[in-house]
């Protein structure tokens, strides 16, 4: 590492100023979707010093998905080599005080990263450059129980007078969320600066163009689980999961009566029986287009799905007392 004095000079900023080197171009608390506060870690003294800033995160159900946002600025110019130049490191270490290997267990960046915008001020002779508010999370699932320390540090060159600090925001969230259910029911990922998303059904079936952080499920069902993967900044894989759930004040179901449908999983034939008369039942397919409409006062409809492919297939049922959707597997 660069410089080789360490110290731990860090203060909170309250104020969403703009940093003294970036005016407003660069503000010292996140502009959106922070917290109020961010820590500034470092100084512009290019002094040959490290700075470090730790605390320790107890892994339960309600913290396993940390999320992270930092901003930097340097006066790093390029002109030393990898070895000898600013860096800002990011580290996660086991319960053991081990260093957690991969993507996911740290990063280095210095002024040859993406993302870095020259300023107009110039300190020692060298003009200010600064990364803004970058954000990535960390899936702790596998360190459930554990006691894992976050390590941030920022270093100074060894010479030349260069620096550079950063201004750090933190929160957690949990990996398995609970979503209430409304017709239709919208999951957003609290997910930030994430590329390679997938969302898989409640069978594990990737759901084809669900390449965003958002789902809509048109006939959600009590108890389902949703899953997504997606990868952060650095190439560190993430895993989320949202369970459907009844939220008091919202009849998901809106009926009035019952709805039996034999067999299920069905090979393509099945029958759809309710104890009220049926005035209509909607078949829609995996993609949630409608692909089979019968209008009838009957209470009972055996219906053929044999022509379709494989998978969820949803059915809602119309009748004066009210409404009853629900899912048909098709294998």
């Amino acid at each position: 590492m660069p410089a080789t004095t360490e110290t731990n000079d860090f203060f909170i900023n309250y104020s969403n100023w703009g940093d003294p080197f970036c005016n407003t171009t660069l503000m010292m608390v996140v502009p959106t979707g922070g917290s109020p506060t961010a820590a500034r870690l470092g100084n512009a003294n290019g002094d040959n010093k490290a700075c470090s800033m730790e605390y320790n995160i107890v892994v339960d159900s309600t913290n396993t998905y940390p999320t992270f946002q930092f901003a930097l600025v340097t006066n790093d110019d390029s002109s030393l080599n990898a070895c000898d130049s600013p860096l800002f490191q990011f580290q996660l270490f086991d319960s053991s005080g081990g260093p957690i290997v991969g993507p996911c267990g740290g990063q280095l960046i210095s002024v040859s990263s993406p993302g870095f915008v020259t300023a107009a001020t110039q300190i020692n002779g060298k003009y200010v450059k600064y990364l803004p508010w970058k954000c990535f999370s960390i899936d702790l699932t596998p360190y459930l129980g554990q006691t894992i320390k976050v390590r941030f540090r920022t270093f100074d060159a060894v010479s030349n007078n260069s620096f550079m600090y950063a201004y750090i925001d933190c929160s957690c969230d949990a990996a398995n969320q609970n979503v209430c259910i409304t017709t239709p029911t919208t999951i957003v990922a609290s997910l930030c600066d994430c590329a390679n998303y997938q969302w898989f059904d409640p069978q594990g079936n990737p759901i084809v163009n669900s390449n965003n952080d958002s789902l809509v499920i048109a006939f959600p069902v009590p108890g389902d689980v949703y899953t997504l993967s997606a990868t952060n900044i650095f190439g560190c894989p993430i895993n989320m999961a949202f369970t459907l759930i009844s939220c008091t004040g919202i009849d998901e179901q809106e009926n009035k009566f019952s709805i039996s449908v034999t067999p299920n999983p069905t090979s393509g034939i099945f029958t759809l029986q309710s104890d009220v008369l049926i005035k209509e039942i909607e078949i829609y397919n995996p993609l949630g287009e409608k692909i089979a409409d019968y209008k009838l006062q009957i209470k009972k409809k055996e219906i053929d799905l044999s022509s379709q492919p494989k998978g969820i297939y949803f059915y809602r049922v119309l009748s004066d007392s009210g409404t009853y959707s629900g899912k048909i597997i098709l294998e």
